[in-house]
């Protein structure tokens, strides 16, 4: 009976033997078998002195032959679970390379210029973006020490990063002038957040020097014409009270002078009524300059300029014309009053005003050179002011008057006044919105930058999300452009690249946006479509994209294809950034199956396929 249950447990034995899949575990657990079987024959005979080591090595007790099993299958037990402990480990290893590999991608190619600095002072590492803005390069910066790379006025103060970041703070951010190797000065916003070792110890700080020179230049230039228009106020208020004093003077002698008494009242009368008519336009032009420093948008300037012209011209009429983008026309943006004489939309050539550069009054030149774009009217007196800023010809003031013959100096001089509070509002406007769009645009193809697209999209995935709406991402990527630019060079790469901006811009419609990933990639993204639209226009940029030649050194370039992904919200994803991963996904998919062709995304795909990096 006993060797009967010995027999069943050997049974058992060789059957897991047999499922044994690892032939280098059974190797190993063979040959400790046979060390231990003689180690055991040497214990019987040396210590216990039971027979000879012969025996006791070909003993067939079943009993014995199944405790040395047992103890190989531990020992081979133990085997394989420090084999997956090592191979986790080693797993563990990789991935943490990889994440560093990363982690320093992203740090080299950021668009803000980033160093690291130890506690020493010493710089560790810094990107390609630093190098560009201080004009230093590798050698002159790595194992340098902060202040000898890029020096500024918090060196060696309480305000230095290193000294903030090492008393406990988590981020520091403040303006920052500091000077580049070749002695200029740049103007940064400096952000410093501390370096830490897995034992959460401060080993370094990571600084980030965004350039903001460009916009401490616009915010100088705005400052400056702020003061200059201060300073007219200030002038035109000072002659207001030199009248002022002249009047009082007047009226003193006209109290001595019994005869001239009503007369000189009258004269007192009429012009206090002008000093208040001429303060209550000065306050009304403060208003205005107020109001328009504030616009973000044109539409908001019109309507404050035509609010403003029906308070200080409340009896005449008007409009304002801007040159449109092809600087071959004038359109009419804003208008106030009745029956204006004047063509809503005509040529620069049309206005003497515009032709010679300089205000043009009907009345007081030969009649029979009106300007074309005015409505022949034998009574209508009218004024062609150019608005002009910082050298520039941005439109035309057109006034027009029927009561009065010729136009008061003093009006003359509130509408030039005028004219010039409305030249300096929209230049500055311009220059805002110029700068806008440098920041948000991406300089090459004029498409959205990938900044831009991410935010925008964010925003957007919110929204629909409260309003349950449907977000499709559409990436794009031009087929063997790495091999296109080495055939033809990088100048015909970027007229590739200009002319896929431009026909993205055509082909999307106007509620969507078009973004320059990065690369050769492109992003749209359409928001409140349907699925079965979002897969159409992937289709028709798919296949019109080979209708796109551009000439280059006087030759057609040969046609692309776009391999395409397509993801959609929520389908794919809750966040920008999984449906971004999804399409991309999508899109390597694309190219895995042969390019040209558009790829919807899967969800289980999403979480199971990755594509290389």
């Amino acid at each position: 009976m006993y060797n009967k249950k010995k027999d069943n447990h050997i049974k058992r034995f060789l059957q897991k033997m047999k499922c044994l899949k690892n032939q280098e575990v059974i190797k190993i657990g063979i040959v400790m078998l046979l060390i231990l079987w003689l180690l055991e024959s040497a214990i019987h005979v040396f210590i216990f002195n039971k027979g000879s080591f012969i025996s006791n090595l070909f003993s067939l007790d079943l009993h014995e032959i199944w405790m040395r099993l047992l103890i190989l299958v531990i020992f081979i037990a133990f085997i394989c679970y420090t084999g997956k402990i090592i191979s986790k480990l080693k797993n563990a290893e990789t991935e943490s390379k990889e994440i560093q590999s990363e982690l320093l991608q992203i740090f080299n190619t950021a668009a803000d210029a980033m160093r690291i600095i130890d506690k020493e002072f010493n710089v560790i590492r810094a990107n390609d973006t630093f190098m560009a803005l201080t004009g230093l390069t590798k050698n002159e910066v790595i194992g340098k020490k902060c202040y000898e790379t890029l020096s500024g006025s918090a060196c060696h103060t309480p305000l230095c990063p290193v000294y903030q970041i090492s008393s406990g703070k988590q981020r520091i951010e403040y303006d920052i002038e500091k000077k580049k190797k070749d002695g200029s000065s740049i103007y940064c916003i400096l952000t410093a957040t501390p370096l830490l070792n897995t034992s959460s110890n401060l080993i370094g700080i990571v600084e980030d020097f965004r350039d903001i020179t460009e916009r401490k230049k616009v915010e100088e230039e705005l400052i400056k014409t702020r003061n200059e228009l201060e300073i007219k106020i200030e002038e035109k208020t000072k002659s207001l009270k030199e009248a002022n004093e002249r009047l009082e003077i007047e009226i003193s002698e006209g109290e001595r002078a019994s005869g001239q008494m009503h007369q000189l009242n009258e004269k007192l009368k009429l012009q206090l009524e002008e000093i208040e008519k001429r303060n209550q336009e000065i306050a009304f032009l403060g208003e205005m300059s107020t109001m328009l420093q504030s616009c973000l948008e044109f539409n908001e300037t019109f309507k404050i300029i035509s609010k403003y012209a029906e308070k200080l011209f409340p009896a005449d009429s008007g409009a304002i014309y801007l040159y449109s983008n092809s600087r071959n026309i004038l359109e009419e943006m804003s208008a106030w009053g009745k029956n204006i004489y004047s063509e809503n939309v005509f040529s620069p050539h049309d206005c003497w005003a515009l032709r010679r550069g300089q205000i043009y009054a009907n009345k007081e030149q030969f009649t029979e050179f009106n300007c074309k774009h005015v409505i022949q009217n034998d009574s209508l007196n009218y004024l062609c002011i150019p608005l002009m800023a910082q050298g520039e010809t941005l439109g035309l003031f057109y006034f027009q008057n029927l009561e009065e013959e010729l136009l008061s100096s003093s009006k003359k001089m509130l509408l030039n006044t005028f004219s010039e509070h409305i030249a300096m509002a929209l230049s500055n406007l311009r220059l805002r919105e110029v700068l806008r769009n440098q920041a948000i645009r991406d300089p090459l193809t004029g498409l959205f930058n990938r900044r831009y697209m991410e935010e925008t999209l964010e925003r957007e995935i919110s929204r629909a999300s409260r309003q349950k709406l449907i977000v499709g991402v559409i990436m794009i990527d031009i087929d063997h452009f790495k091999l296109f630019n080495d055939t033809y060079g990088h100048k015909a790469g970027d007229i590739m690249l200009k002319e896929v901006g431009r026909f993205l811009q055509t082909n999307v419609r106007k509620e969507d946006i078009a973004c320059r990933f990065g690369g050769e990639e492109f992003i749209v993204i359409m928001i409140g479509a349907s699925r079965e639209i979002i897969y159409q226009r992937a289709e028709f940029l798919r296949k019109n994209a080979k209708n796109i030649n551009p000439e280059y050194e006087g030759s057609v370039l040969k046609n692309i294809t776009l391999s395409i992904g397509v993801a959609i919200y929520p389908d794919h994803g809750e966040t920008g950034e999984s449906i971004i991963r999804a399409a991309d996904i999508a899109l390597y998919k694309s190219k895995h199956d042969g390019r040209d062709r558009v790829t919807i995304a899967h969800a289980e795909e999403t979480d199971i396929f990755n594509p290389p990096e």
